[in-house]
């Protein structure tokens, strides 16, 4: 606003002060007229502008925060308050409604659970039938799962000693299992 003030400010002296001659102040009015018109539609242009980089940057800053706090919410799913340190197995819910998978803490051991309302189409069925470590290894809490941006994928991470595997859980058989990840 101040540049359009300052703009205008020396228009006016140049008017004043100027050629004095009477045959052009009409026209020296008309196209003073003209130029502020200009310099306020390109300030009106200007100011326009800068508003649009604020709201950018607000979407911005909103979808960041709101990404974290969908990041957040996911990591939480997986972290217990109590302490569960004596318990063998644990259930880690899924996004679909209807299915959670069951792991055995102590030895890696996990199954798909899928329950209904009307009893018709419940089951338990293994993810992985091969104990990731022997009888003596064993401890409570030693393995847990984490969630992934896929609904089927499930990360499982020993926390003693780094290694994972990639979990998969599915309606079909075919489907299900577990990968190590080198």
């Amino acid at each position: 606003m101040s540049e359009m003030v300052c703009i205008t400010c020396i228009m006016c002296i140049i008017y004043l002060f100027g050629d004095t001659d009477d045959t052009d102040d009409t026209s020296t009015l008309v196209m003073m007229t003209i130029i502020l018109k200009y310099l306020f539609l390109i300030y009106f242009f200007l100011y326009i502008f800068k508003l649009m980089k604020i709201i950018i940057s607000i979407i911005l800053t909103l979808t960041t925060l709101h990404s974290f706090a969908q990041s957040s919410k996911k990591q939480a799913d997986n972290i217990s308050t109590k302490n569960d340190s004596a318990f063998t197995y644990r259930l880690y819910p899924t996004e679909n409604l209807w299915t959670v998978i069951k792991l055995n803490t102590r030895n890696g051991q996990m199954w798909q659970v899928q329950f209904d309302v009307k009893g018709t189409n419940r089951f338990v069925t293994h993810l992985s039938f091969e104990l990731l470590v022997s009888k003596e290894q064993e401890v409570n809490n030693r393995f847990t799962l984490y969630s992934t941006q896929n609904m089927y994928t499930f990360i499982l991470l020993d926390q003693i000693d780094g290694r994972t595997w990639q979990v998969q859980w599915s309606m079909e058989p075919k489907n299900r299992g577990i990968i190590p990840i080198d």
